[in-house]
């Protein structure tokens, strides 16, 4: 079974791996301010496209906060989907009165992109819900990560040249059905499999 975390929090302009500066020099027309409004629709078009959890790919390019909802305790540790997992924000539950509690973090810690609970974690009781255990975390690339894959800011750059290039057929037929050629390529490796 795969967990699909919710969004919290999103992943706001200012950490996205390629900004419209970028996007604008990319499309030769960092001299003017016309097209601003159109490149930052195709800057968040590609991101929407490629963040998780609703994007293709299973790493999160940019800083987002994310909850996971479980029906109850895990028995063993919890991978934590689209990461890079950065931090646990916090893990609340449902007690036996259906009022949310947070758990002491002493009972947890993070390990890569697992959540592992310490030895002497007594999990408590709790409520009977779809919810009854949410974790929160902070996943995905700091705006300055040296690790972010140089791939991803490619593919985004390609499609907002290719959609900008392009803007009387997209207007037409819509950004997602307008890929450009070899992008799903660069991403292969990256996505949710």
């Amino acid at each position: 079974m795969r967990l699909v975390p919710r969004i919290e929090t999103p992943a706001v302009e200012a950490a996205w791996p390629v900004d419209l500066a970028l996007a604008k020099k990319i499309c030769i027309v960092e001299d003017t301010t016309e097209f601003d409004a159109e490149l930052g629709l195709f800057l968040a078009t590609a991101i929407g496209w490629l963040q998780p959890p609703f994007g293709c790919l299973r790493l999160s390019i940019a800083t987002q906060t994310l909850r996971l909802d479980l029906p109850c305790w895990p028995s063993c540790s919890v991978e934590l989907p689209a990461g890079p997992v950065q931090s646990i924000a916090s893990v609340k539950y449902f007690d036996q009165s259906n009022v949310e509690q947070t758990l002491d973090g002493a009972n947890y810690f993070l390990d890569n992109e697992d959540l592992i609970w310490a030895d002497t974690f007594a999990a408590p009781a709790h409520y009977a819900r779809p919810s009854a255990v949410k974790i929160r975390y902070i996943a995905g690339y700091a705006v300055d990560a040296v690790d972010r894959p140089a791939v991803i800011r490619t593919a985004i750059l390609q499609c907002v040249k290719h959609w900008f290039d392009n803007r009387d057929a997209v207007a037409a037929v819509g950004a997602m059905n307008m890929m450009p050629l070899g992008v799903d390529d660069l991403i292969a490796s990256y996505r949710v499999r």
